[in-house]
């Protein structure tokens, strides 16, 4: 369960002595929004890593993912999300003709 899902609900898979107390009335709550939410959410996301985030973001299937390090260096350099082709653009735009003297920092 995301960490995110449990602290909205002042939920807590262990106490402070760290004991388990997944039963508790804030960690069912955190169970139960879950369960509404699963419909809304894309098919296979539940296993989704960074990897697959990045991707689902970069072909404009996500407006959001909490991944904001791994998605900028995903656009920036893996090929599956255009990241190359972003560079050699922008690459190509500071050598053209009348292009400013400034080199993409990458």
């Amino acid at each position: 369960m995301p960490s995110w899902l449990l602290w909205s609900h002042n939920a807590s898979l262990l106490d402070e002595e760290g004991n388990v107390i997944i039963n508790s009335k804030e960690t069912i709550a955190a169970l139960k929004y879950l369960k509404e939410l699963y419909p809304t959410f894309i098919p296979g996301t539940p296993s989704w890593n960074d990897v697959s985030n990045n991707r689902a973001y970069s072909a404009q299937e996500i407006s959001l993912t909490a991944n904001g390090v791994s998605l900028y260096f995903s656009l920036k350099n893996d090929p599956a999300t255009g990241g190359d082709r972003r560079r050699q653009r922008a690459s190509v735009a500071a050598e053209g003709p009348g292009a400013r003297s400034r080199r993409w920092a990458g």
